[in-house]
C-alpha cells in the first residue's frame, strides 16, 4: 500500500489526496487554493488531513491519512447548518452572509443605534471549557482597539437559543483583498499599499496584546471606499500568554484539526511545528500573502524574479524561518515596504533635475540649508510676483475690466497683490516662517498667473472669472498650513501644475483642469509620496467639480493613503472630510461616509491642537449630511450650528463656505420651521451676492431653495416661479447637462405637479432623470427615486406597462445600492402595488404592501406614515377577499394611533382618526365611505 491510503472512504465533495498534496506543496493555482480553503473552513476532517501533511512535509516525510479522520456524526458543519435565529440579543438578523467551520456570519440590524452590523455565531468548543471566557476577553481587547484597519468589534455574549457565543462587529460593504486583487489586477504599488494598511491593522492588534494567527488575503476586507480592514480574529490569542500550536486543547491528538489552527499555506514554521506563536507569525503570513499577490504563487526561488528586487529583499527577511531574524515588528516592516515601493531619491533627482531647472529656474539644491544659514533678501521678498502682476499686464486687465464695467475685479486684484506682499514681508522678517510659507506663497502666485492668463484670453468677463478673483487663496493662510518641504527637483513643477488646476476649476475650465491635474499626478508619482498625495488630492477636487464622482473617489482614496503614510495629517483630514460630503450628500452612500468620517476624525486628532478648530468645523458640516440622511435632524442641526459657531468669527473662511453652512441649516429647517429656513437662506444669499455678484450659480441654487420654502409653506405658484427661474439661470451658467441642474428640474416637477400641470411636471422630471443618469450612472439611488416619480406620472397618464417597468428597475437599483430594507424601497413597492391593483390583481398587491409596512415599522416611522401604510394594506387585503386580515390591519392602526395620540397635534390626530372612521367597526366587508 502506498504511503497515502486509498481515498475510497473519503466523503463525497472532499478534495482528493493528490489535490491535498498539491495544495500543501504550493503548486496549485490560486483559484484551486481558494476553493480548498473555503472547503476546509467547514470540514474539520480535511483540515486534519492537511495538518498531518504540512507537519510531515517539514520533516521530509509523508503522512498516512487515516480514513476515519474524515466525516463523522459530530461534524462541526451540522451546527452551522441550523436555521438562523430571528434575533441575537437586540440585533435583528437579516440574512446569512457566510458559513465556516467556526460558525456563521449574518448581516443584522441594530434598532437601538439604527445601523447595520455583522453578527458572528460561533459554535461551542466542547473540548475547551475555557474557550468562551477567553473569547470574551479577546473580544473586549478588540473592542478597545479603535483602528481604521481593523474591523470594529462592538459586543459579545452567549447565544440564547443554542450553545455557542456571538460576536457583533462592524459590517463592511466590499470584498476580500484576494478577490479585489483578482478582479482589478492593480499595480504593484497599489497591492503594496493595501498590504501596508493591513500591516498597520495587525500592528495595532499586536500593540493591544493580540496575535491574529490566521492572517491571509481572505481575512482582509476592502470596503467600497477603499478602506482596508483586517477581520476574522476568531483564532486570535493574547501575547501575554503565547500559545503553542498543538497545545490549544487539553488532550488533543495530532489528528485533531485544531492542533493546526490557521491556514497552512500562510503558516510560519513555528506555527506548523507546534512552537510558540507570536507577532512574528503574523508578519510571516502577511509576507507570504503579499508575495503571492504579486508573483501569482507562494514564495519559492522559481517565482522570486516576478517581484521587484527591493520588495523581494524586504519580504525575504519577513519569511525567515527563525522568528528572531524577521523584522522587529510590524512598524519596521511597514517602513521597509514603503521604502521599497519608492524610487531611490538620488535616481529621482538625477532623472528630473535638468527638466525642472530649465522649465522653472528652480534652485538645484536637493535640500534646504538650516534656517540659521539662509541668507534672505527681504527687500526683494516679492520679486517673483513682479513678473506675474507687471505694469503692462495690469494695464491689459484694466482695459478689459473697463469694457465690462466691472471695476471691482481690478480693485480685488490690486488688494490681493498688496496682501500677498505684506504676508511675504512678514514671513521674510522671520526666516523659519518664510521657509515654511515660501512654497504656499509661490503656489498662490502660480494660481494668480493661471487665472490672469484665462482672463487675458477670455472674450468676456463672465461670472466665473469674477468669482475666481474673489476666490484667490488667502496669503494670510500660508503661515497656518505650511507645505511639507520636498527635497526633489521637480517639486516646483508639481506645485505649479496643482495651482494651475485649481485656478482652472475656479474659472470652470474643467477639461483643462483635468489634464493639468493628471500631469501633476504623473510627475509627482515618480518623486515624493507627500507631493504625490497633494497632487492626488487636487485631482480629486477637480474631478468632483467636473461631476466625475467615481474618479474623485479613486483619486481621494489614494491621496488619503499617501498623506497618512507620510504624516500629512491636515491634508489627510481635508481629503477624508471632502469624501464624507461626497458620499453622504451626492452619492447617498452613508456607510462609506461614516467610514471616511472616522478617518477624518483620526487625522484631525493627530494635528496640533491650535490647528484643529477649522477642520473640525468643516467635518461637522459634512457629518451633518450623514445625520440628515439617517433622519436624525436634531443631530444634523447641532452639527451645522457647531460649524457656524466656529466659522463665523474667523476672517480667513471663504464666503462660499459660510454661505454653505447657512444653506445647510435652511435645508434642515424647511419642513420643520419654514420661517427659520427662509431666514437662513437669506443669510446665505446675502453672503453670496455680496461676494460673487448676482449672476453666480450659487445665487441660482439658493433661489431654488427659497422656492422650496414656498413649496412647503403651500405657496405653490411662487414655488413654480422660483424653481423655473433657478433652472434657467443654472443652465445658463453651468450648462444644460450639469449635475446641479437635475435637482432644479426635479424640484420644478414636484411644484408643477402640485399646481396641477401634470404634463409639464412629467417633462421636467424626465429631464432631471436624464441628467442624473448621465452624471451619476444608472446604479444610483437618486436615479431610482426619479424613476419612481416618473412612473407615477406614467400611471396617471394610463401607461401602466411603462410605470411597472420603471418601478421594477428602481426597486432593483435600490436593493443593490442601499439595501432591500431601506426606506427608499417603500416608494417602489407602493408603485408596484398600485400597478397590481389597477390591473385588478389585489392578491399580488398584498405582499408588496406587507413588505412596505415592514420596512416602515423597522425604520420607526411616525403615526401618519404607519397609519397610511396599514390602511393601504387593509384596502388590498379586503379587495383580495381577506376580510380577517383587513380587520387586523385596521385594528393595529387604531391601537397604534391611540398609543401615540398624545404626541400628535390636533390637526394630524383628527385627520388620521377620520381616515380610520371610514372603516366600519362591525363589518369589515361593508362598503367604505368618507375618505375614498
Amino acid at each position: 500500500m502506498s504511503a497515502i491510503q486509498s481515498s475510497a472512504s473519503i466523503e463525497v465533495g472532499c478534495p482528493g489526496v493528490d489535490t491535498i498534496l498539491a495544495y500543501v506543496d504550493r503548486v496549485l493555482d490560486a483559484a484551486s487554493c481558494e476553493r480548498i480553503e473555503l472547503h476546509v473552513d467547514g470540514c474539520p476532517a480535511c483540515a486534519a488531513v492537511i495538518a498531518h501533511a504540512v507537519r510531515e512535509q517539514s520533516s521530509g516525510a509523508r503522512v498516512a491519512v487515516v480514513a476515519s479522520t474524515r466525516g463523522g456524526p459530530e461534524s462541526s458543519s451540522s451546527w452551522s447548518q441550523q436555521p438562523l435565529p430571528l434575533r441575537v440579543g437586540r440585533y435583528v438578523v437579516l440574512q446569512c452572509i457566510g458559513r465556516g467551520g467556526m460558525g456563521v456570519v449574518c448581516a443584522a440590524f441594530d434598532p437601538r443605534l439604527q445601523r447595520s452590523v455583522a453578527v458572528k455565531l460561533l459554535r461551542p468548543d466542547r473540548d475547551d471549557p475555557g474557550a468562551a471566557a477567553r473569547l470574551r476577553r479577546e473580544a473586549r481587547a478588540l473592542a478597545a482597539l479603535a483602528h481604521p484597519n481593523v474591523v470594529a468589534v462592538f459586543e459579545c455574549g452567549a447565544l440564547e437559543d443554542r450553545d455557542g457565543e456571538y460576536l457583533v462587529m462592524e459590517l463592511i460593504h466590499g470584498e476580500t483583498l484576494r478577490s479585489c486583487c483578482a478582479r482589478t489586477r492593480p499595480r504593484v504599488a497599489a497591492v503594496v499599499e493595501a498590504y501596508v494598511a493591513a500591516a498597520r491593522g495587525l500592528g495595532a492588534a499586536h500593540a493591544a496584546g493580540l496575535v491574529h494567527r490566521d492572517f491571509k488575503p481572505d481575512n482582509v476586507l476592502v470596503g467600497r471606499d477603499g478602506r482596508v480592514c483586517v477581520t476574522d480574529f476568531g483564532l486570535a490569542r493574547t501575547i501575554a500568554a503565547p500559545t503553542v500550536a498543538g497545545a490549544s486543547k487539553p488532550g488533543s491528538s495530532d489528528a485533531d484539526a485544531s492542533t493546526l489552527a490557521g491556514t497552512p499555506t500562510y503558516m510560519a514554521p513555528e506555527q506548523r511545528d507546534g512552537g510558540v506563536v507570536g507577532p512574528a507569525s503574523d508578519q510571516y503570513a502577511l509576507c507570504v500573502s503579499l508575495w503571492e499577490a504579486i508573483a501569482g504563487a507562494g514564495p519559492s526561488p522559481g517565482h522570486a524574479r516576478r517581484l521587484p528586487k527591493r520588495l523581494r529583499t524586504v519580504l525575504e527577511r519577513g519569511l525567515e524561518p527563525d522568528p528572531a531574524q524577521r523584522w522587529p515588528d510590524m512598524a519596521a516592516l511597514v517602513a521597509a515596504l514603503q521604502r521599497a515601493r519608492r524610487l531611490p531619491r538620488a535616481l529621482v533627482v538625477t532623472a528630473v533635475l535638468g527638466v525642472a531647472a530649465v522649465a522653472l529656474g528652480v534652485r538645484a539644491e536637493a535640500t534646504a540649508p538650516a534656517p540659521s544659514m539662509v541668507a534672505v533678501d527681504c527687500a526683494a521678498a516679492g520679486h517673483h510676483l513682479d513678473a506675474v502682476w507687471s505694469v503692462d499686464r495690469r494695464a491689459t486687465i484694466a482695459a478689459m475690466v473697463a469694457r465690462a464695467e466691472a471695476p471691482a475685479v481690478l480693485e480685488g486684484l490690486d488688494a490681493w497683490v498688496d496682501r500677498w506682499r505684506r504676508r511675504a514681508a512678514t514671513a521674510c522678517a522671520d526666516t523659519p516662517a518664510l521657509l515654511a510659507a515660501d512654497g504656499c506663497l509661490a503656489t498662490a502666485v502660480v494660481q494668480l498667473d493661471t487665472m490672469l492668463g484665462v482672463l487675458e484670453r477670455a472674450e468676456s468677463l463672465d461670472h466665473h472669472l469674477r468669482a475666481a478673483v474673489r476666490d484667490l487663496p488667502a496669503p494670510e493662510a500660508c503661515s497656518e498650513h505650511p507645505t511639507a518641504t520636498v527635497a526633489v527637483a521637480d517639486a516646483a513643477a508639481v506645485r505649479e501644475a496643482i495651482a494651475q488646476a485649481a485656478a482652472l476649476v475656479q474659472v470652470h475650465r474643467f477639461d483643462g483642469a483635468r489634464s493639468v491635474a493628471a500631469q501633476a499626478v504623473a510627475l509627482a508619482e515618480a518623486s515624493d509620496e507627500g507631493l504625490w498625495a497633494e497632487a492626488l488630492a487636487e485631482q480629486a477636487l477637480v474631478l468632483h467639480a467636473a461631476g466625475d464622482f467615481v474618479g474623485e473617489g479613486v483619486a481621494a482614496q489614494q491621496a488619503y493613503l499617501h498623506a497618512e503614510a507620510v504624516g500629512l495629517d491636515a491634508l489627510a483630514a481635508a481629503v477624508a472630510t471632502h469624501r464624507v460630503f461626497t458620499c453622504a450628500q451626492v452619492e447617498n452612500r452613508y456607510d462609506d461616509a461614516e467610514a471616511w468620517s472616522r478617518h477624518a476624525e483620526s487625522a484631525i486628532a493627530r494635528m496640533p491642537a491650535a490647528l484643529r478648530p477649522l477642520p473640525t468645523a468643516r467635518l461637522a458640516l459634512a457629518q451633518a449630511h450623514i445625520a440628515a440622511g439617517a433622519g436624525r435632524i436634531d443631530d444634523a442641526l447641532a452639527a451645522v450650528s457647531l460649524a457656524i459657531e466656529r466659522l463665523e468669527p474667523r476672517g480667513d473662511v471663504p464666503a462660499s463656505e459660510l454661505a454653505g453652512a447657512y444653506n445647510d441649516r435652511g435645508t434642515l429647517l424647511v419642513e420643520r420651521d419654514p420661517g427659520a429656513a427662509l431666514a437662513a437662506f437669506e443669510q446665505a444669499l446675502d453672503l453670496v451676492r455680496s461676494h460673487y455678484g448676482e449672476d453666480h450659480p450659487r445665487v441660482a441654487m439658493l433661489m431654488s431653495n427659497v422656492a422650496g420654502v414656498h413649496y412647503y409653506s403651500g405657496e405653490v405658484a411662487l414655488a413654480v416661479e422660483g424653481f423655473d427661474a433657478a433652472v434657467h439661470r443654472l443652465e445658463a451658467v453651468l450648462g444644460q447637462g450639469h449635475h446641479d441642474v437635475a435637482g432644479a428640474y426635479i424640484n420644478l416637477s414636484l411644484a408643477q405637479d402640485s399646481l396641477g400641470d401634470h404634463v409639464a411636471a412629467a417633462s421636467s422630471m424626465a429631464r432631471g432623470l436624464e441628467i442624473l443618469t448621465r452624471t451619476l450612472g444608472a446604479e444610483h439611488p437618486d436615479v431610482a427615486l426619479a424613476q419612481i416619480d416618473l412612473g407615477a406620472f406614467d400611471l396617471r397618464a394610463g401607461d401602466i406597462d411603462t410605470a411597472e417597468r420603471r418601478f421594477r428597475d428602481a426597486l432593483g437599483t435600490l436593493e443593490r445600492t442601499v439595501g432591500p430594507h431601506h426606506l427608499y424601497c417603500t416608494n417602489a413597492l407602493e408603485g408596484l402595488a398600485r400597478v397590481a391593483e389597477l390591473r385588478g390583481w389585489p392578491a399580488q398587491a398584498v405582499p408588496l404592501r406587507e413588505r412596505a409596512l415592514a420596512i416602515a415599522l423597522r425604520e420607526q416611522l411616525g403615526p401618519p406614515e404607519l397609519t397610511a401604510a396599514r390602511v393601504s394594506l387593509a384596502d388590498a387585503q379586503l379587495a383580495a377577499g381577506d376580510g380577517a386580515g383587513a380587520r387586523r390591519s385596521i385594528e393595529l392602526a387604531r391601537a397604534a394611533l391611540a398609543e401615540a395620540a398624545d404626541t400628535l397635534d390636533d390637526a394630524t390626530r383628527d385627520e388620521l382618526e377620520a381616515v380610520l372612521r371610514a372603516w366600519p367597526d362591525d363589518d369589515v366587508n361593508a362598503p367604505r365611505g368618507g375618505s375614498d
